[in-house]
């Protein structure tokens, strides 16, 4: 069986993360999660990106919906 990882990433901030208009997410952010993925779980392995806005950060976490997540956080 594949290993996956789900990885939390925004929404919509770029230039860090945002959702193309095909599904895709692309962004510094994106990039990011896909080599920390790649570094925990192997290459090769399933780098599940789950888009979250500020406010679903902390309860994704909590709910599993997301094993890590690189969604800035700032003040």
């Amino acid at each position: 069986s594949q290993k996956r990882i789900k990885i939390g990433v925004r929404l919509s901030q770029p230039p860090f993360s945002v959702l193309d208009g095909n599904g895709n997410f692309e962004g510094f952010e994106v990039e990011l999660a896909k080599k920390i993925g790649e570094k925990i779980i192997g290459r090769g392995a399933k780098i599940e990106l789950v888009g979250v806005n500020a406010n679903d950060r902390v309860k994704f976490l909590n709910d599993n919906v997301a094993d890590l997540m690189i969604a800035n956080f700032t003040q």
